[in-house]
């Protein structure tokens, strides 16, 4: 893709949310697929172009239905001249007989070179992105500084989590500057903040979302009452 003369592309790269893309290759998505529609006659079948046979297997992997989004991803691969295998129902896979997620992923990466999840659960995407071996988690520790750097002296079993110490000035910027000098192609963020609003740094910020399940007795209220009763709140 080449917006503007710039060549842009996103080879071996894992599209997980829209974070994961900069304007400017928002921008030659658009474009590119303007070039496409135009190819394969969309709005003039006469504009209509033969198709090149493409040497590509993608496989699509719904662990929810979603016709629209299934048949779009489908329908384009097959209009680029790749084939297409997958499932559409995931008791018509082996998830049915209780295969993970991650297992699905490494069998699934053996046989396509493209692979489109939809999943119920979020972060499924990366999970399989993990599995699959073009993810990793890069240690930000080398390229900390001040108070962050201090923090992980202290307290080295934080490992290669990057610790939010604050919203101050000084802690934005130490943030700031810790991310921009560690080398890697985003930041997986599960703080509160969305550090895309606060920090201005030169790699795309996706956001992790959580909740909290109790998994038995004392459960979290009853915890919070109990204390609540004995403080007399």
């Amino acid at each position: 893709m080449t917006p503007g003369g710039h060549d842009v592309s996103l080879a071996g790269r894992d599209l997980i949310t829209m974070s994961d893309l900069s304007v400017e290759e928002v921008h030659a998505l658009l474009a590119t697929a303007a070039r496409m529609a135009e190819a394969i006659g969309l709005d003039d079948p006469a504009t209509r172009q033969p198709v090149v046979r493409l040497d590509r297997i993608m496989a699509t992997c719904f662990f929810e239905p979603s016709t629209r989004t299934r048949l779009s991803f489908e329908s384009a691969m097959l209009r680029l001249g790749g084939s297409v295998l997958g499932f559409a129902d995931p008791k018509a896979s082996s998830a049915a007989k209780g295969e993970t997620l991650a297992d699905t992923a490494r069998m699934v990466a053996a046989y396509a070179d493209i692979i489109v999840i939809r999943h119920p659960k979020m972060g499924a995407a990366k999970v399989a992105a993990e599995q699959v071996g073009v993810a990793e988690m890069v240690d930000p520790r080398p390229h900390a500084v001040g108070t962050i750097r201090a923090m992980y002296e202290k307290y080295p079993h934080l490992g290669n989590v990057l610790p939010a110490m604050g919203y101050g000035d000084e802690q934005t910027r130490e943030l700031q500057q810790t991310i921009n000098a560690t080398p890697c192609d985003a930041v997986l963020s599960a703080t509160p903040e969305n550090l895309a609003d606060i920090l201005t740094v030169d790699k795309p910020i996706v956001r992790a979302f959580y909740a909290l399940t109790d998994a038995g007795e004392p459960t979290l209220r009853s915890v919070l009452e109990k204390n609540r009763t004995r403080l007399g709140g």
